[in-house]
């Protein structure tokens, strides 16, 4: 008898033994732990602010993937402006319309998105996908776009991508890239050349190692989070928010990691709405006045010098007709602000000292009409 249970014991046990090396392996084969070489970044780090739709950098990472050199980022923020809120469908009818082969998912709830994009960028495929998610974890912060994804690890659950505002080779764990599809902030889009396309572009590049990430990006994506929700909020009509938003992120200590071609930019944008909410919700002119006076001027001059690690290229002062390294908009805003006020003296002085930097601009310039006229 014990001999019949000793014998029953080793059977079930070696069954046992084959049926988790069965699904040791087959689990282990379905892993994947891979980064995709040569998927180049385009985002804040490397262009100007002007650069700042998701829907055209995202495109321009993959098309640069694929060595399709047809489009420049220029020509794709004309086509994909972050004024206009893109969907996955506008960038698959874009691929689609230029020789591209396409597989669109957008899941009924969330889940099992990372085992769909595992499909895709693996050591066969090798195929970088984009996202549409939310952008942050931070329940404050509401804002979707888009990003890429170039690398899946199962060992470590971890994804890797290149983000506009978090930069390049960005890490993300299972945990929070699963949390941040959300609601309607869910879909992704895998994109390859169609056999006609690739024999007339070039090969995937084949760069064995990204750039290291610097102590900027760090620092800086969590605070342009609240950036892109004001720009949000400006879509939605709500100013107030907007300003509020606005100065949230200029007010965070990592606001002067940004160059200072990148903080007049956004302090002018913050003035802008603020002559805005002048009208409707009585803020004072002179707190307008003094934003720019005392906190852009000082900071608008020389701004195509180099600054710490920043690349950028702010391709404003390469246009011929720009006078100075520096940009008219703060003039101009100061001139309405003026002219609200009722004080048209000052205001010409500002319409025309930013027509001394750029005599094309051409809001200034019917400013300037209107009030010579008048």
């Amino acid at each position: 008898m014990a001999k019949i249970f000793k014998g029953i014991f080793l059977a079930v046990l070696g069954i046992a033994v084959i049926a988790a090396s069965f699904f040791y392996f087959y689990y282990r084969s379905q892993q994947v732990n891979y980064l995709i070489s040569g998927v180049p970044y385009y985002g804040i780090y490397n262009h100007f602010l002007d650069a700042d739709s998701l829907s055209a950098t995202s495109v321009a990472d993959i098309l640069g993937y694929w060595g399709d050199e047809r489009f420049k980022l220029s020509d794709l923020m004309k086509r994909f402006p972050q004024e206009n809120a893109m969907s996955i469908f506008d960038l698959e009818a874009f691929f689609k319309a230029n020789g591209y082969e396409t597989y669109r998912w957008i899941p009924s709830k969330s889940g099992e998105e990372i085992n769909e994009i595992k499909k895709f960028i693996n050591p066969e495929k090798k195929i970088p996908v984009i996202v549409f998610q939310k952008r942050s974890t931070d329940p404050m912060r509401i804002s979707p776009g888009f990003r890429v994804a170039i690398g899946v690890f199962d060992k470590q659950q971890k994804m890797i991508v290149h983000d506009h505002d978090f930069g390049n080779n960005y890490e993300i764990s299972y945990q929070d890239f699963e949390a941040m599809f959300k609601d309607d902030s869910r879909s992704i889009l895998a994109v390859w050349p169609s056999d006609i396309l690739a024999k007339e572009i070039k090969s995937p590049s084949s760069i064995p190692a990204y750039s290291a990430r610097w102590p900027e990006m760090e620092k800086v994506g969590q605070m342009l989070m609240k950036g892109t929700d004001a720009l949000l909020f400006l879509f939605q009509k709500d100013y107030k928010k907007s300003v509020q938003t606005q100065e949230a992120m200029i007010n965070d200590p990592s606001f002067d990691y940004f160059p200072p071609a990148h903080r007049v930019y956004m302090y002018s944008s913050l003035a802008r709405r603020k002559l805005e909410l002048v009208v409707e919700d009585s803020v004072a002119l002179g707190e307008v006045i003094r934003l720019i006076e005392d906190k852009i001027l000082p900071l608008n001059d020389n701004l195509s010098q180099p600054y710490k690690n920043w690349a950028e290229q702010v391709e404003f002062f390469k246009d011929p007709n720009y006078k100075q390294d520096k940009f008219p908009r703060p003039y101009y805003l100061l001139g309405l602000a003026y002219l609200q006020k009722g004080d048209k003296d000052s205001a010409i002085k500002n319409f025309e000292e930013a027509l001394k930097i750029y005599p094309k601009y051409k809001a200034a310039s019917d400013e300037l009409k209107k009030l010579k006229t008048q």
